[in-house]
């Protein structure tokens, strides 16, 4: 009887560890996709879609209007397809 018992241990701390495992190689491949799906604004596939919307994307400046001016400028143009692009 104390075999049975004994084997039975076995294989339940067997089976916990396998468990353990999985569920910490599931967290791991889950942290991994939702990385890869995250956006990242430096992806240059981004950028290439944000230029597709904007007529000008301003990347020393920022955007006013359909144009670009010096950041330290205010903007007296109403809204417009330039975007503002980082950096």
């Amino acid at each position: 009887m104390k075999l049975v018992k004994s084997l039975l241990m076995v294989f339940l701390i067997f089976t916990a560890n396998t468990a353990a495992s999985n569920v910490e190689q599931l967290s791991t491949k889950a942290s991994i996709a939702s990385a890869c799906l995250t956006p990242d604004k430096s992806n240059s596939w981004l950028l290439a879609d944000e230029a597709k919307r904007c007529c000008k994307v301003c990347r020393k400046g920022k955007a006013c209007g359909d144009s670009c001016i010096a950041r330290n400028k205010t903007c007296r143009k109403g809204a417009g397809c330039a975007c503002d692009g980082g950096d």
